[in-house]
């Protein structure tokens, strides 16, 4: 299992085209991070650089360490306040228990659905229902493990979905999601130029030294593959230092990061995979709202 207090985040300023990233926070560390880094203009990075005089980022919530109720408390009372979420992710702790870390903006996009919980069957019939016949698209997908039990040692995993309005103007009408993909599946998922399509979220989980990774892909091309170029990377399998190295030349070539996260490998460490994308596209993170 992945040490629960190994945190990773990734977070850009909403005033210069500057980015921050930080590996291996303890969840109090993570707060206390986060804190100051929102506190000096940077946010956790889910969608591309705003102008702060004539179109300020928008406010943000964030919390970590929420029991299912908590979290569905905050839900309800973050979305009486015209929030949001962004991300949603399940993780155990040490002593096997579920907590939920949360991402919400405030906004006008009234039209949005989430649940938690989902087995991999709910999460189709979630689709049906607030997907594909209400023309609406999944934002957001991670998986978790609920705790161990003795009639159940190895439960199913359990994903929490988000889905939104299709209406921003980078939307080209299909999109594509992965569930409990191995790290050979998601190398060959990743290993072309996606047809014209692109990732826009990615989260992993962790049971039984082997990494199971949960992602969404969406459409960038008007209709069908029209011989736009491949406008993001990827890193993967890799330890810090060689992230921080990729961090580095990717963001010096003027891409964004818009996804770190790490997975622990029993005799190996620590691992992390991102994924970064240029700044030419400006509707390439519109699709996270």
């Amino acid at each position: 299992m992945v040490p629960w207090k190994k945190v990773v985040t990734g977070l850009t300023s909403i005033f210069t085209p500057t980015f921050h990233y930080q590996l291996d926070l303890n969840s109090t560390a993570y707060i206390q991070k986060h804190t100051e880094l929102a506190a000096s203009g940077y946010r956790v990075n889910q969608r591309a650089q705003r102008d702060p005089a004539n179109n300020p980022a928008p406010p943000r919530y964030a919390h970590h360490a929420l029991t299912g109720p908590e979290y569905d408390d905050l839900a309800a009372n973050l979305a009486a306040k015209d929030y949001h979420p962004l991300i949603v992710n399940g993780y155990n702790t040490e002593d096997g228990d579920m907590r939920f870390a949360t991402v919400w903006e405030k906004s006008q996009l009234h039209f949005w659905h989430q649940e938690r919980d989902l087995t991999k069957q709910q999460v189709q019939s979630f689709l049906r229902e607030h997907g594909w016949e209400c023309k609406k698209r999944m934002t957001w997908m991670s998986g978790y493990y609920p705790p161990s039990t003795a009639d159940d040692p190895e439960p199913e995993a359990r994903y929490v979905v988000i889905a939104g309005d299709r209406t921003f103007p980078g939307w080209h009408g299909d999109w594509t999601w992965y569930m409990n993909r191995t790290y050979l599946d998601f190398r060959g998922d990743f290993a072309g130029d996606g047809g014209g399509t692109k990732p826009i979220s990615l989260s992993l989980r962790y049971r039984n030294s082997e990494p199971r990774f949960d992602y969404i892909w969406q459409r960038y091309t008007r209709s069908g593959w029209d011989g736009m170029p491949q406008n993001w990377v990827y890193t993967t399998n890799t330890y810090a230092d060689d992230y921080e190295a990729a961090w580095k030349r990717h963001v010096d070539a003027g891409k964004t990061p818009i996804a770190v996260t790490g997975y622990f490998q029993p005799g190996c460490g620590m691992f992390y995979v991102g994924i970064f994308v240029s700044f030419d596209q400006p509707d390439w993170l519109e699709g996270t709202d």
